[in-house]
């Protein structure tokens, strides 16, 4: 007789013991089934970090993704086992047409090895058509599917693209929308809301808080039936994830046999790798920037890190992180002055620049500052404009109408510029995602791979040596240096 049975099913795996089981093992599974979680404690005034177990011991179940992790302390400890799966794989029928878009051949593969993999994370550059991909898989699965967004820009944008690809209408859950079909696109913050739960937006801007409209909430059953059943699930920027908001995302989605996470740069530290894996699975591809470049897929970047601290005493200056990004980034008017000569000099260069900023005050500083200069064809996005207004300003960079974008965080994703061929990461940071992000808008070819003009983009970030800011510029220039076909000057 076996020591334990596993019960598998989409979400859970449940540890059923056949004997008395050592308090040393449950620890053991309880610890390799932890990740870390930064919080807020009031009480002590600082942030700590939390090890969160995703094993429960009082039901004895772990989610499904994680089952290696069980397999081999059960197989070391000697211990035998029945697996008994209980999963229902759902029957495929024949795939839906795909029209206008034909897959490149590492997408062709990427799809098939998706497919086969049945759920895991498909790492894809920036530029290198994630939604495409997603729409293959979709596609030749042909079964009730649930695609999540983290924005309503980014919700239109992809039933945009379905539609024109499947030549079918596709639901739209969100953003004022409830029109429900088989293929639905939905964003998070609706989903939350359908199942009453709390949904803490990610970033300082509001762009991602979302305002449910009534005629949504009166449908929450709907939503809720949409997402219960749903037999195929892709999360969109899947590196947007905070660990708890994706856990109670994933645990919604019972019935889905196949589960994907799409990301440029999926992987931001070790403890949503781990969430990822448990509820979604492991990586299937990384197909780089640099693979896209060789490829001919994206042109490779020129970057150019300047140096704008004159006051090196100050690099230990005592201060709080918020306090020494106002006084150095934000109103630090030698740097905010580099920058608008570099857009003056990129403008010469016939380059249209995209601004990245993180703070709307320093947006407001830099944009002001540009019209000072004389800089008359340039707009400032934030998330407080409405998306008609965002839909029109960038549809003038495409038609390069308009040559310089001051952005913040809405600039970061889902949007496709390849009109653009420089940025300026004014705001700084220390964030692997963000920082490939902002890159990756600027290397698509213009106006498009087969009839390239763009030879190479133009990217102009900062050195800044002071507490805190030093540590996150030498993170950007790593990140940078990671990849092969970037190449990296100390001056512009």
């Amino acid at each position: 007789m076996s020591d334990f049975e596993i019960l598998i099913d989409n979400t859970w795996t449940y540890l059923k013991p056949k004997i008395k089981v050592p308090y040393e093992l449950l620890r053991r599974i309880e610890a390799e089934m932890s990740y870390t979680r930064e919080e807020y404690s009031s009480f002590r005034k600082i942030t700590v970090e939390l090890e969160i177990s995703m094993f429960e011991r009082n039901q004895m179940r772990y989610p499904t993704g994680l089952y290696s992790v069980l397999d081999k302390i059960l197989t070391e400890c000697r211990y035998t086992f029945d697996i008994i799966d209980v999963r229902n794989v759902p029957s495929i029928k024949s795939s839906i047409p795909m029209h206008s878009k034909k897959l490149r051949d590492y997408q062709e593969e990427v799809v098939e090895k998706s497919i086969k993999a049945e759920r895991g994370v498909i790492k894809i550059a920036t530029g290198g058509g994630k939604t495409v991909i997603a729409a293959a898989i979709v596609s030749r699965l042909n079964l009730k599917t649930l695609f999540v967004v983290y924005s309503v820009d980014l919700l239109e944008q992809t039933a945009n693209e379905f539609e024109d690809m499947f030549h079918i209408k596709v639901g739209k859950i969100g953003g004022g929308h409830c029109d429900i079909k088989q293929i639905n696109v939905c964003t998070v913050q609706t989903l939350h809301s359908a199942f009453d739960l709390k949904y803490t937006a990610i970033d300082d801007e509001n762009m991602f808080k979302e305002k449910i409209s009534k005629y949504v909430l009166e449908r929450k059953e709907e939503i809720r039936k949409v997402v219960e059943e749903a037999e195929v699930v892709i999360c969109d920027e899947c590196h947007r994830c905070v660990a708890n908001i994706y856990i109670q995302m994933a645990q919604l989605w019972s019935n889905s046999y196949f589960r994907f996470s799409l990301s440029a740069t999926p992987f931001r530290d070790k403890s949503i790798d781990k969430v990822l894996d448990a509820y979604s699975g492991k990586l299937i591809c990384n197909v780089s920037a640099s693979y896209l470049i060789d490829r001919g897929y994206l042109v490779p970047p020129d970057i150019y890190i300047l140096d704008p601290n004159e006051h090196r005493k100050y690099k230990f200056v005592r201060k709080s992180f918020r306090n020494i990004y106002e006084h150095w980034i934000v109103h630090n008017d030698l740097r905010n002055k580099m920058i608008v000569d570099s857009v003056l000099r990129l403008l010469e260069l016939g380059k249209s620049t995209l601004v990245t900023v993180t703070r709307i005050s320093h947006g407001e500083i830099i944009s002001e500052m540009l019209d000072k200069a004389g800089v008359k064809s340039v707009a400032f996005m934030k998330g407080e404009i409405n998306s008609e207004i965002r839909k029109n300003l960038l549809d003038k960079v495409r038609n390069k109408e308009l040559k310089v974008i001051v952005g913040t965080v809405i600039c970061d994703e889902g949007i496709d510029l390849p009109a653009l061929d420089s940025a300026i990461m004014a705001g700084g940071g220390k964030s692997l995602i963000r920082s490939l992000q902002r890159v990756g808008r600027t290397l698509r070819p213009y106006p498009s791979a087969e009839n390239n003009e763009k030879e190479k983009a133009i990217i102009v970030d900062f050195y800044d040596r002071l507490r805190y800011l030093t540590g996150h510029s030498k993170k950007r220039i790593k990140i940078y240096e990671s990849e092969p076909r970037f190449s990296v000057y100390k001056h512009f």
